[in-house]
């Protein structure tokens, strides 16, 4: 059994282990030892900055052990002055059997604990934790906000405000921007799309992802695929006559794509986009990932 223990007031979700079963006293009893310093180096990152984004190799779940730790931490921990607050980091990861051992809590609640969880995929939540819960959107940081972060953090741009309008509104994707990687990662899935939606799209599709796949970096497939995700939605804002956040280009292909699909059921795209994230992590060939959702996304489109 591992003798490190999680920081019970962020979950996030966990990789399995080689010997995990719904018994398992512990998220951490069934990992390696390469697997807990990983977790622990992404901790550390995030206790240093808080708007560091917790990516952990084959983490696809938040886990019952988890669930069943954080409600056995919090019994503990009743007598404890002060307030305590919890966070459920993607909480639409929750499997039923975590998400079903945490109703109770959320039914009856410490008074002195505040359970926080959030989410980018509201509507993949079972219906039991959001009719439990009291909603909150946060929309988009402005991009005056975005532009004194860029300033007061020092975070190296060649171009800052092609950094600003690339970022999209979070401080999270502005730490990761690099103007000319972002803005070319973006032109080139958006190729990929028109592509898609050709009549002959085959060859040039397919030598497009393995061109993504033969660089052997899940970091890259899982940011095309939130690229997807984020366009999509912002061409639902776009439709609803909601401000948007991008470059002048990205505004630009966003308007051109709306009025040729506006009318599309673009949430079953975002949907899509999202179920093709949470296959990286379970072993799924990415050729096929990228395969599956395009043939699908033709489907809703065309």
């Amino acid at each position: 059994m591992s003798n490190y223990s999680l920081n019970p007031e962020l979950i996030v979700p966990m990789p399995t282990g080689k010997n995990a079963g719904p018994k398992t006293d512990s998220p951490m009893d069934s990992l390696s030892k390469d697997q807990i310093a990983e977790i622990q180096s992404e901790y550390e990152k995030k206790s240093r900055d808080y708007y560091h984004e917790i990516i952990l190799d084959k983490a696809n779940k938040i886990r019952i052990s988890q669930i069943r730790e954080l409600k056995k931490k919090l019994k503990l921990s009743q007598s404890v002055s002060g307030r305590r607050v919890i966070i459920i980091s993607q909480a639409h990861l929750m499997g039923q059997e975590a998400s079903n051992a945490l109703l109770k809590t959320l039914e009856e609640p410490n008074q002195k604990t505040t359970l926080i969880l959030t989410t980018n995929n509201y509507e993949a939540l079972l219906p039991t934790i959001i009719s439990r819960t009291q909603h909150i959107k946060f929309p988009p940081i402005s991009d005056s906000e975005i532009r004194r972060c860029l300033l007061e953090n020092n975070i190296s741009s060649e171009n800052p405000e092609l950094a600003v309008k690339l970022a999209r509104g979070s401080v999270s994707n502005l730490q990761k921007v690099n103007s000319a990687e972002a803005e070319d990662l973006q032109e080139n899935a958006i190729q990929m799309m028109r592509t898609a939606l050709k009549k002959r799209y085959r060859i040039d599709l397919t030598n497009s992802i393995t061109e993504i796949v033969s660089k052997k970096d899940k970091n890259i497939i899982r940011e095309y695929l939130t690229f997807y995700a984020n366009w999509f939605s912002d061409i639902l804002k776009f439709n609803s006559g909601v401000n948007i956040n991008g470059s002048d280009n990205y505004l630009k292909i966003t308007e051109k794509f709306s009025l040729n699909f506006g009318n599309k059921d673009l949430h079953l795209a975002v949907k899509y986009c999202q179920e093709a994230f949470q296959t990286i992590d379970q072993n799924v060939n990415p050729n096929l990932i990228f395969i599956s959702l395009f043939i699908k996304l033709r489907k809703v489109f065309l």
